[in-house]
């Protein structure tokens, strides 16, 4: 077993993929390779998460069409979901064990700077998920036809957004369940071909 940091300058070409292929002998073409970054930025998260809180009467949401929703949001250019540091502050002593004991155990050092994430986009308890810029506030007024949310900030502005997240997840647009199809069709016929 090879236990490695992903830390981009560490990786052949900076990239995990690569550097994977790399290590095991795989010969890797470049061209069947696609970046697809699945990571939801913050305001995305702020917008789910007022809709899981706050959604109206109807029941979780089936995990098979989470992606109408999901992918969209992700297209909603933001800064990156973080935690601030005072979030891990009770953990510390287990969060230094822990490290300690893959330190030593597989030799690395795990250790990361906890203040780099000490600014005002960090999140530092539920309140600050309910923190909505106008941007992005204004995606899912546009998107499901309702008239934009006032506020921007508070319950009731998260209240609001969730009433709009669900009015998208009960009639999500034709091009989120084309593109959701085509990619999942795409899947099945990787799988069919190659058994991965």
């Amino acid at each position: 077993m090879v236990v490695r940091p992903v830390v981009r300058s560490a990786l052949v070409g900076g990239r995990a993929v690569r550097d994977f292929c790399s290590t095991a002998g795989i010969t890797l073409d470049q061209a069947s390779v696609s970046r697809l970054n699945e990571r939801s930025g913050l305001e995305a998260v702020r917008l789910l998460r007022a809709h899981d809180r706050f959604r109206m009467g109807s029941p979780q949401v089936p995990l098979h069409r989470r992606p109408l929703l999901i992918d969209p949001l992700r297209a909603l250019d933001s800064e990156p979901f973080r935690f601030h540091p005072c979030v891990f502050a009770p953990y510390a002593d287990r969060i230094a064990a822990d490290r300690a004991s893959i330190r030593d155990r597989y030799g690395l050092d795990l250790a990361e700077d906890r203040e780099a994430t000490d600014d005002a986009t960090s999140v530092r308890d539920e309140s600050d998920l309910f923190r909505f810029s106008r941007r992005s506030l204004d995606w899912p007024a546009d998107a499901s036809g309702s008239p934009p949310i006032a506020a921007c900030e508070g319950e009731a502005a998260a209240r609001a957004v969730a009433a709009q997240v669900e009015r998208l997840q009960r009639r999500p647009s034709c091009r989120a369940v084309c593109d959701l199809v085509a990619r999942r069709a795409r899947t099945r016929l990787r799988w069919l071909r190659h058994g991965d």
